[in-house]
């Protein structure tokens, strides 16, 4: 999600069908009910380091290979 800056993922099954959306939020809201557990993988620092790679403006250069790779 950090390294496409997209904030929303499509959950498939093995056959393609979709069973859900997976958001950022979800992540979110998972790492808080997990704070108080250990081993959850994801720490509250990769969320926010993950919301600004997302958030992040892009340099003219990105726009333009995010432009053509979607053409």
């Amino acid at each position: 999600m950090q390294d496409c800056k997209v904030r929303r993922l499509a959950v498939v099954s093995a056959d393609g069908t979709l069973e859900g959306i997976l958001s950022m939020n979800d992540i979110v809201l998972q790492a808080q009910e997990a704070k108080d557990k250990r081993g959850s993988g994801v720490t509250y620092g990769d969320i926010i380091e993950a919301y600004k790679a997302i958030c992040a403006h892009r340099l003219p250069a990105e726009q333009e290979r995010a432009a053509s790779a979607g053409a």
